[in-house]
Protein backbone atom coordinates (compact mmCIF):
# COMPACT_ATOMS: atom_id res chain seq x y z
CA UNK A 1 0.00 0.00 0.00
CA UNK A 2 1.21 3.53 -1.02
CA UNK A 3 -0.14 7.25 -0.54
CA UNK A 4 0.21 9.01 -3.74
CA UNK A 5 2.18 12.28 -4.08
CA UNK A 6 1.17 14.77 -6.55
CA UNK A 7 4.13 16.74 -7.63
CA UNK A 8 5.13 20.39 -9.30
CA UNK A 9 8.93 21.72 -8.73
CA UNK A 10 7.50 24.27 -7.07
CA UNK A 11 7.41 25.38 -3.46
CA UNK A 12 3.99 24.10 -2.75
CA UNK A 13 5.14 20.86 -4.75
CA UNK A 14 8.23 20.26 -1.73
CA UNK A 15 5.94 20.84 0.62
CA UNK A 16 3.32 18.37 -0.61
CA UNK A 17 6.21 16.00 -1.02
CA UNK A 18 7.16 17.03 3.06
CA UNK A 19 3.35 15.85 4.01
CA UNK A 20 3.38 12.95 1.84
CA UNK A 21 6.87 11.71 3.68
CA UNK A 22 5.53 12.31 7.07
CA UNK A 23 2.13 10.42 6.56
CA UNK A 24 3.77 7.61 5.26
CA UNK A 25 6.72 7.48 7.98
CA UNK A 26 3.53 7.21 10.24
CA UNK A 27 1.24 4.96 8.92
CA UNK A 28 3.86 2.60 7.47
CA UNK A 29 3.58 3.24 3.64
CA UNK A 30 5.69 3.23 0.84
CA UNK A 31 5.18 7.17 -1.72
CA UNK A 32 4.75 7.04 -4.99
CA UNK A 33 5.70 10.54 -6.50
CA UNK A 34 3.64 11.51 -9.46
CA UNK A 35 4.86 14.12 -11.62
CA UNK A 36 2.37 14.47 -14.88
CA UNK A 37 2.99 16.48 -17.92
CA UNK A 38 0.60 17.39 -20.67
CA UNK A 39 3.11 18.36 -22.99
CA UNK A 40 0.93 21.14 -24.43
CA UNK A 41 3.16 24.10 -23.45
CA UNK A 42 6.85 24.57 -24.47
CA UNK A 43 8.33 24.54 -21.05
CA UNK A 44 5.71 23.67 -18.59
CA UNK A 45 5.77 24.99 -15.02
CA UNK A 46 4.80 21.64 -13.86
CA UNK A 47 6.98 19.54 -14.90
CA UNK A 48 9.72 18.22 -13.66
CA UNK A 49 13.39 18.20 -15.63
CA UNK A 50 14.71 14.63 -16.10
CA UNK A 51 17.93 15.82 -13.24
CA UNK A 52 15.16 17.29 -10.82
CA UNK A 53 13.83 13.66 -10.93
CA UNK A 54 16.94 11.89 -10.64
CA UNK A 55 17.49 14.35 -7.30
CA UNK A 56 14.55 13.54 -6.20
CA UNK A 57 14.93 9.67 -6.22
CA UNK A 58 18.33 10.07 -4.56
CA UNK A 59 17.68 12.85 -1.77
CA UNK A 60 15.80 10.61 -0.16
CA UNK A 61 18.09 7.17 -0.02
CA UNK A 62 18.53 6.35 3.14
CA UNK A 63 15.41 6.62 4.70
CA UNK A 64 13.03 4.04 5.94
CA UNK A 65 10.38 5.05 3.69
CA UNK A 66 10.48 2.93 0.40
CA UNK A 67 10.06 6.10 -2.41
CA UNK A 68 9.25 5.71 -6.76
CA UNK A 69 9.23 8.32 -8.81
CA UNK A 70 7.49 8.39 -11.97
CA UNK A 71 6.52 11.33 -14.49
CA UNK A 72 3.95 10.62 -17.03
CA UNK A 73 2.82 12.66 -20.02
CA UNK A 74 -0.98 13.03 -20.21
CA UNK A 75 -3.56 15.55 -21.26
CA UNK A 76 -5.08 15.39 -18.45
CA UNK A 77 -3.46 15.68 -14.96
CA UNK A 78 -6.40 15.14 -12.64
CA UNK A 79 -7.37 12.00 -14.56
CA UNK A 80 -4.06 10.87 -14.69
CA UNK A 81 -3.35 11.18 -11.02
CA UNK A 82 -6.53 9.46 -10.52
CA UNK A 83 -6.28 6.60 -12.38
CA UNK A 84 -2.35 5.69 -10.96
CA UNK A 85 -3.75 6.21 -7.62
CA UNK A 86 -6.51 3.37 -8.25
CA UNK A 87 -3.75 1.50 -10.31
CA UNK A 88 -1.15 1.56 -7.29
CA UNK A 89 -4.18 0.62 -4.76
CA UNK A 90 -2.81 3.69 -2.89
CA UNK A 91 -4.79 4.63 0.02
CA UNK A 92 -4.01 8.28 0.35
CA UNK A 93 -3.26 10.96 -2.19
CA UNK A 94 -1.64 14.20 -1.64
CA UNK A 95 -2.39 17.15 -3.61
CA UNK A 96 -1.38 20.87 -3.41
CA UNK A 97 -3.69 23.44 -4.05
CA UNK A 98 -3.82 27.47 -4.30
CA UNK A 99 -6.24 29.95 -4.10
CA UNK A 100 -7.85 31.08 -7.54
CA UNK A 101 -10.70 33.88 -8.31
CA UNK A 102 -14.12 32.82 -9.16
CA UNK A 103 -13.83 33.36 -12.79
CA UNK A 104 -10.48 31.43 -13.38
CA UNK A 105 -12.06 28.25 -11.06
CA UNK A 106 -14.72 28.93 -13.95
CA UNK A 107 -12.50 29.36 -17.05
CA UNK A 108 -9.28 27.06 -16.00
CA UNK A 109 -10.89 24.24 -14.10
CA UNK A 110 -8.71 22.56 -11.25
CA UNK A 111 -6.92 19.48 -11.19
CA UNK A 112 -6.65 19.56 -7.26
CA UNK A 113 -10.26 19.88 -7.80
CA UNK A 114 -11.28 17.60 -9.96
CA UNK A 115 -8.75 14.97 -8.04
CA UNK A 116 -11.04 15.76 -4.65
CA UNK A 117 -13.57 15.34 -5.90
CA UNK A 118 -13.03 12.12 -8.37
CA UNK A 119 -10.72 10.49 -6.01
CA UNK A 120 -12.22 7.07 -4.40
CA UNK A 121 -9.75 7.32 -1.65
CA UNK A 122 -9.05 9.82 0.62
CA UNK A 123 -7.04 13.42 -0.48
CA UNK A 124 -5.01 15.04 1.63
CA UNK A 125 -4.98 18.99 -0.08
CA UNK A 126 -1.48 20.98 1.41
CA UNK A 127 -1.77 25.19 0.63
Amino acid sequence: MSILVAYVPNETGERVLETGLQYADRLGLTVHVLNVVNGEAPVEETAATPDHLTHLRTRHEGLPIPIAVEQLMSPDSAEAILDRATELGARLVVIGVRRRSAVGKLLLGSVSQKVILGAEVPVLAVK
